[in-house]
């Protein structure tokens, strides 16, 4: 917990999936030991072009309560200011308009909230959709400064869950994984957590 509180510290913006969002209504501020002052505070993100976050959604209230920053919404380019739409901008999120149907998340999204917003670095949180698109992408670059991550954190712990949800499997047969370096692993509390960095393909 603390670890990824830490990791939050250091990002400019938390990007999750709509899945994530509605499931888990994560806060997606900086609050382990203590919430971290605003300025210090990462803008979460949300993809959920179908406008799944509800107005009740915690990292709104975090924005209203003043310990988290001011939530962003990826949406469909010309999308239609539907009554769901309307409802989040006046709870106070911000749509941006950058996704397509046909185009999966990539490297040109994030530059684009770059140049909007000024972000340098981003984390993605989850959940497994919005992950396995950043796998993907990353693996089909060739070059390292093309890729769309840099780093991989997980965190493994000793609870059995059955199947789970897999980043990897039920890929196209002409995808690819992308090529990780081991970086560190370290023990905290009954959790390991792994550090890997991307590496060329």
């Amino acid at each position: 917990m603390a670890m990824t509180h830490n990791l939050r510290l250091l990002s400019d913006a938390i990007v999750v999936g709509s899945g994530t969002l509605v499931n888990d209504n994560p806060g997606l501020n900086a609050r382990v030991p203590v919430v971290a002052p605003l300025d210090n505070q990462p803008t979460p993100i949300a993809i959920d072009p179908e406008y799944k976050m509800p107005v009740t959604a915690k990292l709104i209230s975090n924005y209203h309560n003043g310990i988290g920053k001011q939530p962003i919404l990826l949406a469909y380019r010309d999308s239609p200011k539907n009554d769901k739409r309307l409802a989040l901008e006046e709870s106070g999120v911000k749509v941006v308009d950058i996704l397509t149907p046909s185009t999966p998340l990539n490297r040109q999204h994030f530059n684009t909230l770059s140049q909007i917003f000024g972000f340098t670095r981003f984390m993605v949180e989850g959940g497994a959709t919005v992950i396995k698109s950043i796998l993907a992408a990353s693996a089909n670059e060739t070059s390292l400064s093309d890729t769309l991550a840099d780093t991989l954190v997980v965190t493994v712990s000793p609870v059995l869950i059955g199947d789970g949800v897999s980043v990897v499997k039920n890929q196209p047969n002409n995808s690819k994984t992308p090529n990780l370096h081991h970086k560190a692993s370290k023990v905290f509390g009954k959790d390991v957590v792994f550090v890997a960095n991307f590496i060329d393909n």
